[in-house]
């Protein structure tokens, strides 16, 4: 088992240089299909694998909880979501790497920080860049039925903070008087 995990990671996030741009990253894709014999890779479907939309769709479910839709209008390509979504699950799979749950033996190696990630980041922000809207609304509609996935922690631990005696300051960052245009 930890042997078939370990195969998966290698083929879906490829160890690849920065400048190979012959090869793909099969996790980014629905369908990411090989032929050993013209050597070409079949993609299909960008950024709709399960993992990422699965990871994606946490961020939806976030602002599916504010009641205006407004954010489908002002967030129709939620850009930077998507790319810490798709990092994230790319970090998620190099612990695997071996096939066990391993983290990096250094502490500042294990961070998400942008020491580490930035680059990939920034990489996928370009891919991100050509994706056209009717692909966004493609990985928005993907992404929905996964929405509710994770609601059941974030409404307990919600819940759990509205109830709990301690005041953060971060939920202390509000103006009372605030009519919600900017600039003032």
């Amino acid at each position: 088992m930890a042997e078939d995990r370990a195969d998966y990671v290698d083929y879906a996030v490829p160890i690849l240089d920065d400048n190979d741009s012959t090869s793909a990253i099969p996790f980014m894709w629905k369908v990411a299909d090989y032929d050993e014999t013209t050597e070409t890779w079949t993609l299909s479907g960008a950024f709709l694998s399960e993992y990422i939309l699965d990871t994606f769709a946490h961020h939806l479910e976030i602002l599916d909880a504010v009641e205006s839709n407004e954010w489908k209008q002002r967030l129709a390509r939620p850009r930077g979501a998507l790319a810490l979504s798709t990092v994230t699950v790319e970090r998620a799979f190099r612990y695997y790497e071996t096939g066990d749950l391993v983290f990096p033996p250094i502490a500042a190696l294990k961070a998400f920080s942008s020491g580490n990630w930035s680059r990939k980041t920034e990489q996928v922000m370009g891919s991100l860049d050509h994706t056209t809207n009717k692909a966004w609304k493609k990985i928005i509609a993907a992404a929905t039925p996964y929405i509710g996935a994770h609601k059941a922690r974030l409404l307990g631990q919600t819940k759990q903070a509205s109830t709990s005696k301690q005041v953060s300051s971060r939920s202390l960052c509000f103006e009372p008087d605030s009519d919600g245009s900017e600039g003032e």
